[in-house]
């Protein structure tokens, strides 16, 4: 059923799009009566801007005919497709200033999921190794929870390393009574088993540490990569020439197209600020837990030979780290490296900004990762209000 809305919202705005400009045309009308794409043909290049851009045409052909100005006062049927557009962004808009509100303290910035994507924000920080500095909004109520994190996987820690001393008596004492050679064998692996969950206790928050920072350092050299942009980012662009359009009256079918986009891009928007704060909060559970996957880890190991619970920790534990890298590649081939077409064309925008989501699902089938704990941000809905 999504994805059959999906399909018919892109058709009507693919058809939209495609038709806009010719309905725009047909009905508009210079001061004497010629339309627009009457005055248009025979024009030159000059003449053809200046229809476009001031309304106005010096010569008609190859006769001059004087200064033919264009009607672009718009219709009844515009205006009242303004004003229903102008009250239906209320909404999208209301939403995207109280983002901008919570990342910033104010409405003049503007939230992206570019600027999310590229560590603006640190209210979605996930190196819980590191203190937030003062200029950082946020940064006191993220270096609490950091601190919290810390003091309970510190506590979990100790619970762990006296739950595997237990489990250290029991596999001796299993030993010293067992009279039958296989019985004596399984528990001698086992306590090879013990000694590497020992290990994986005590090394596993510098493992931890690496893959942060594996993950920071690719993350900020796609960042360097992108360099100084400059001006305003696709996303802002995109919002300001929709609003800008619904304002203007500039043409029925343009009104529609952009209010539905303007909808779309602010409810991806709304989709990446929930998935990659509830990704914050799974990356600091998983942390916490981590001193009990390697507690059960003998345990688990001596079943089957494998350690099931600590390889479904390591795989969604890694894959939570390694998703904003993921996304912001994915974002700079599709969004950032196309930004001229698609401010050309705004509804490839919304295009790529749904493929950012689809994008994750196809690593992780190509890494043959299926989530067990949590589902992935392209399979995520919006918390119902």
């Amino acid at each position: 059923m999504k994805k059959t809305i999906a399909i018919i919202l892109l058709s009507i705005l693919t058809f939209l799009n495609l038709y806009s400009p010719n309905v725009f045309a047909s009905s508009t009308s210079s001061s004497n009566g010629q339309s627009i794409v009457d005055i248009q043909q025979g024009q030159t290049q000059e003449n053809y801007n200046s229809i476009m851009g001031e309304g106005t045409v010096q010569t008609y052909g190859d006769e001059t005919t004087g200064v033919a100005e264009v009607n672009t006062k718009p219709s009844f049927l515009e205006g009242i497709t303004s004003l229903l557009g102008q009250v239906a962004a209320m909404l999208p808009g209301f939403a995207n200033n109280i983002l901008s509100l919570i990342v910033y303290g104010n409405t003049k910035e503007v939230f992206t999921i570019q600027k999310l994507l590229t560590n603006e924000y640190g209210l979605f920080d996930i190196n819980f190794f590191r203190m937030l500095d003062d200029d950082v909004k946020f940064h006191e109520e993220m270096n609490t929870i950091k601190e919290q994190v810390a003091i309970w996987y510190y506590t979990l820690r100790n619970i762990a390393a006296i739950g595997i001393v237990i489990v250290a008596i029991y596999i001796g004492i299993r030993m010293a009574i067992s009279t039958v050679a296989d019985k004596k064998a399984k528990y001698k692996k086992m306590l090879i088993f013990w000694l590497e969950s020992i290990a994986l206790l005590f090394l596993l928050q510098y493992f931890i540490i690496i893959l942060i920072n594996v993950s920071e350092i690719i993350t900020n050299f796609m960042i360097n990569a992108i360099g100084n942009i400059g001006g305003k980012g696709i996303e802002e662009s995109l919002i300001e020439s929709s609003t800008k359009t619904i304002s203007e009256a500039q043409g029925t079918a343009n009104t529609i197209v952009s209010t539905i986009l303007y909808f779309m891009i602010v409810y991806y928007e709304l989709k990446f600020f929930f998935m990659y704060l509830f990704r914050v909060l799974r990356i600091a559970f998983y942390m916490v837990i981590s001193p009990l996957v390697c507690l059960i880890y003998p345990i688990d190991r001596i079943g089957d030979g494998r350690a099931q619970a600590f390889k479904n920790w390591l795989r969604e534990y890694m894959m939570e780290i390694f998703l904003q890298p993921i996304h912001l590649g994915l974002y700079i081939v599709f969004l950032f490296s196309a930004g001229e077409i698609i401010k050309s064309v705004p509804l490839l925008g919304v295009v790529f900004l749904a493929a950012l989501g689809n994008g994750e699902k196809i690593v992780r089938r190509l890494l043959n990762i299926k989530p067990k704990f949590a589902k992935g941000i392209s399979e995520q809905k919006l918390p119902k209000i």
